[in-house]
């Protein structure tokens, strides 16, 4: 049997900010905005429940991330900014992200 993910828990609700660019910025900071323009308030605590298995991680406050990357044609009004949509987009940046660490430390296997 493939597993498959149950159920997705969070501690607390996500508080995301979106990155505004600031005429006081430097070349590195405006372009690090413009790639990665949310950022994560505070930590984060989830638990992920599979068919196999419980594992928890969490994602430190400050986190960047690019948002999803579907191209805006296929975004319905106001779906890049929805909170459900930066959290699932951010939750899928972070295991990509540190892919390796999740597989040895979280999952305790090896890629």
């Amino acid at each position: 049997m493939k597993e498959k993910i149950v159920d997705v828990e969070t501690d607390k609700t996500p508080k995301i900010k979106i990155r505004e660019i600031d005429k006081n910025d430097d070349i590195f900071t405006t372009k690090h905005k413009k790639k990665y323009p949310f950022q994560l308030q505070e930590t984060v605590k989830f638990t992920v429940k599979t068919t196999k298995r419980i594992f928890k991680f969490r994602i430190l406050g400050g986190y960047f991330w690019n948002g999803a990357d579907i191209p805006k044609i296929f975004f319905f009004v106001g779906q890049s900014k929805d909170n459900n949509y930066l959290v699932a987009s951010m939750v899928h940046d972070f295991l990509i992200e540190y892919r390796y660490f999740i597989h040895k430390e979280i999952l305790k296997s090896e890629i």
